[in-house]
């Protein structure tokens, strides 16, 4: 056989290797990543709030919503089971994107959706990358990773292996830990307080600033387009903050939020400078987050100010507004 030919079928046999070594791996993790358990691990808790979770309640955000709101002070509030599929350090985007997988899967009755007013700004990154995995399973994580990773998204995403990129590892070790699939705090991590709070001098938030993000402007519109779409009631929070916000602040990101929940009837709560939080420097972890004792306060709060909105609208319908 000449040496050109010999080439060619080493070639191709490295190729069918490479093939065959794929796709295995993508069976295995695909596997692997159904029968991580969901009791507290980040792997299994992202997991199953996309392909499990069917409480009528559900709590959605980044960091501050897992670490603020307590799903037994809501659900003893509103009289249904509540879940709270937060996820600190995922922003707008990949909230966005949950959203729009778990209504392809069934239909909420309320959502409760935590995110800063400055949500819309140009910066920092959604990490929607962690989707990959179910990157071939909804169209909208397919359309929020191409419109980050460019036309050759869809070629890339062919390798299992590169879906896999940076979740191989959390995925196999979950996995292999195991451990009971039951979460007791459906989904909520409090930070407990340790007694070392922050400083107790207030200082002025000024916020975000520059331009807006025209792609997460219209993933907002059209995620509560759909929600709106499905009868879902959504309750938009911002959640305490220890600092006061600058009043000649960029307030752009917040006027669009603000109107586009206006569109749809979605009430706002700004509960950023709640007095009483601004007076209690110890319940907080750091400047964003509260410590457990403050949330379950907050968490009362929240779940009050969702049964009066509640309650309003049932008085609108009756009354023929």
């Amino acid at each position: 056989m000449k040496p050109f030919w010999k080439f060619l079928l080493s070639l191709l046999i490295l190729m069918g290797c490479c093939a065959v070594t794929d796709a295995f791996i993508g069976i295995a993790l695909d596997r692997m990543i159904d029968e991580v358990p969901n009791n507290g691990n980040e792997t299994g808790a992202a997991h199953f709030a996309i392909k499990e979770v069917a409480d009528p309640v559900l709590i959605v955000g980044s960091s501050r919503a897992k670490y603020h709101y307590y799903p037994d002070i809501i659900s003893d509030s509103l009289g249904m089971s509540v879940y709270n599929v937060g996820r600190g350090g995922y922003y707008l985007s990949y909230h966005c994107c949950l959203i729009n997988m778990i209504l392809d899967r069934y239909t909420p009755d309320i959502i409760i959706w935590d995110f800063s007013m400055d949500a819309l700004f140009a910066c920092g990154d959604d990490l929607v990358n962690k989707f990959r995995p179910y990157y071939w399973d909804y169209d909208e994580v397919r359309e929020v990773i191409d419109e980050k990773e460019g036309k050759i998204s869809r070629i890339k995403n062919l390798s299992n292996a590169y879906r896999y990129n940076g979740m191989a590892v959390p995925v196999i070790y979950r996995w292999l830990a195991g451990g009971p699939d039951y979460d007791p705090t459906n989904g909520m991590t409090p930070i407990v307080n340790t007694g070392h709070g922050i400083d107790p001098n207030l200082h002025v938030y000024k916020g975000l600033d520059g331009p807006l993000d025209s792609a997460r402007v219209q993933r907002l519109h059209e995620t509560l387009q759909r929600l709106s779409d499905a009868g879902v009631k959504v309750f938009v929070f911002d959640s305490p903050n220890y600092s006061l916000k600058a009043p000649d602040r960029n307030k752009s990101s917040e006027s669009i939020i603000l109107e586009e929940c206006r569109k749809h009837s979605f009430p706002v709560f700004d509960n950023r400078e709640i007095d009483f939080f601004l007076h209690h420097p110890e319940m907080f972890y750091d400047e964003g987050h509260l410590f457990d004792d403050g949330a379950r306060i907050y968490s009362q709060i929240a779940a009050h100010q969702i049964v009066q909105e509640l309650n309003k609208q049932k008085d609108n319908v009756h009354s023929g507004e």
